[in-house]
């Protein structure tokens, strides 16, 4: 007749506690954390394409991130350059309106305010940079501080000169300017603002209720330049529209690559709650039976055999 001494038995009353234990503990953990390893290791044959998934989706989250931050940057252009726009537009209906009229009186003034709201659109900033200066970002590129300072001074010194186009990379094969820079899209219209301020201020002026045919001139100049500068700036704010569209579409398919990601590393990494719930309560039901065939064996003893 084969003996099994106390010892053995308590030994395996004890491993079955364990595993109880254990298996009782990952059922617990994978419902809290709802994956099923702490760790990569953890899925064996499974790791290695975990891992290029999840390199994948930190690519495609990066690209994502900044390609929204982008667009947001961009809706901003788009507004300011549809407001320089509009000031060009405006100053022409003005001295177009004064010529017909025969009156330069409210030249001066209008030549003002038209200097002022270019200058507020193109020193606009955003997350602290200007938009307009390119790499110089923590410079504003219109660095006249008034329209007397723009026609006392060169162009090349009231607008900033010196900064370079930003590129952004929106995804692998797609690399974008962030922005127009100030010195391609302004010198026009400040050139003009420049060249009657200048005639304003030199022998043949100023703008008077009775112009000349000096006056005349120049404003019938200025109105053909504006043509042009007005037609220039739609063509700027189309450009950073093309931008606009192009990262709105990188958007939409970046978000429609990670949501795949994420799917296909669910599949790997992700527990079935209800399995994982129908294992947690057996382990919970093995491990109170363990429990108790443990305490039943150690409070055996010879006499419950004599009795």
């Amino acid at each position: 007749m084969t003996r099994i001494s106390s010892s053995m038995l308590n030994a395996n009353a004890l491993q079955n506690l364990q595993r109880a234990q254990t298996d009782m503990f990952e059922a617990q953990r994978q419902t809290s954390a709802q994956t099923k390893a702490d760790d990569v290791k953890g899925y064996g044959r499974d790791a290695k394409s975990l891992v290029s998934l999840q390199r994948m989706q930190a690519k495609g989250e990066a690209y994502l991130q900044t390609a929204t931050e982008l667009n947001t940057r961009l809706s901003l252009q788009d507004a300011q350059l549809g407001q320089a726009g509009d000031v060009i537009a405006n100053l022409k209906e003005q001295l177009t309106s004064a010529l017909a009229l025969n009156d330069f009186s409210q030249v001066s003034r209008t030549l003002n305010s038209a200097f002022s709201d270019l200058k507020s659109a193109f020193n606009t900033s955003h997350n602290g940079n200007y938009m307009f200066s390119g790499t110089l970002s923590e410079t504003p590129p219109i660095q006249a501080a008034s329209l007397d300072e723009l026609a006392a001074n060169p162009l090349t010194d009231s607008i900033l000169q010196d900064g370079k186009a930003i590129q952004v990379r929106i995804d692998d094969s797609r690399l974008v300017e962030a922005a127009p820079l100030a010195k391609d899209a302004a010198s026009e219209i400040f050139g003009i603002l420049r060249d009657l301020k200048i005639f304003n201020d030199g022998a043949t002026g100023p703008f008077t209720s009775n112009p000349t045919e000096d006056e005349e001139n120049a404003v019938k100049a200025a109105l053909d330049g504006l043509s042009t500068a007005y037609d220039n700036m739609l063509a700027v704010q189309a450009q950073n529209g093309q931008v606009m569209n192009e990262t709105d579409t990188i958007i939409s398919r970046q978000k429609s690559e990670n949501d795949l990601l994420a799917s296909l590393t669910g599949d790997i990494t992700d527990v079935d709650l209800a399995e994982v719930a129908l294992r947690l309560n057996l382990a919970q039901l093995q491990f109170e039976a363990s429990a108790n065939i443990f305490n039943r064996i150690q409070s055996l003893s010879l006499v419950d055999y004599l009795r």
